[in-house]
């Protein structure tokens, strides 16, 4: 699939990791909507990693990139996104499935196993899976602080990086909101990390439980009702 010719993808990255070292951010040039939301995203971070207030440098982007027609959602085949994919299986066209956040590059064999999975739920859902490969996890030298921290700066970079594909990106949430707690993948933070060509939002409140009965009420009706239009396979 295409990618980004813009820096945007990086931006997440670079903050999370200047927050965390204590140096100065950057950025270089960044969009509008997402330079509005540095501040707030800076401090957030230093308030949930321990971390630093570092100073911000950038320009902002002269040109903006106009958001593709497109919605993805990343998929990992659990709970928390097969919940998202049923709730908005009208709107999302995109799978997303990255190799290299819960499983190293290297264990190849778990992977296929999780993918073979996914591209049944495409096929079944009528849906593109995209497979994406990183190393922004498992081999990098060092990640500047936990991976359940880190994690929400991977997606955001991720999802700029595959901006040409969609201009929504839903990320399911791990948590409910009775059970919030700093956490990368956050609905306070999540949003933040949008610009003018992608808009990242953070889908779900509900408990595991109820997620639960809704993945088993729409296994019954689709018992009752077979899945027959095969248009949007890949």
């Amino acid at each position: 699939v295409p990618l980004a010719d813009t820096p945007q993808w990086s931006i997440p990255l670079l903050l999370v990791r200047a927050v965390a070292e204590g140096e100065t951010a950057n950025l270089g040039s960044v969009s509008p909507l997402l330079a509005s939301s540095l501040e707030t995203i800076r401090d957030i971070y230093a308030a949930w990693i321990d971390g630093h207030q570092a100073p911000l440098n950038f320009e902002l982007a002269s040109n903006t990139v106009a958001a593709a027609s497109g919605v993805s959602l990343f998929f990992s085949g659990g709970v928390d996104s097969f919940h998202s994919l049923i709730k908005h299986r009208d709107e999302v066209e995109n799978l997303v499935l990255v190799h290299g956040f819960d499983v190293p590059l290297a264990d190849t064999k778990t992977f296929e196993l999780a993918e073979t999975q996914a591209r049944e739920a495409a096929r079944l859902f009528g849906k593109r899976l995209i497979v994406v490969r990183t190393n922004l996890h498992w081999e990098q030298p060092r990640i500047p602080c936990s991976w359940g921290m880190y994690h929400g700066a991977a997606l955001a970079a991720v999802a700029h990086a595959l901006a040409p594909n969609h201009g929504k990106m839903y990320i399911a949430s791990s948590y409910s909101y009775a059970d919030l707690h700093p956490w990368g993948s956050h609905p306070l933070l999540d949003p933040l990390w949008s610009t003018e060509a992608v808009q990242l939002v953070h889908d779900g409140g509900e408990t595991r439980m109820d997620k639960l009965r809704v993945l088993v009420q729409d296994r019954k009706s689709t018992r009752r009702t077979p899945v027959t239009d095969q248009s949007r396979m890949p």
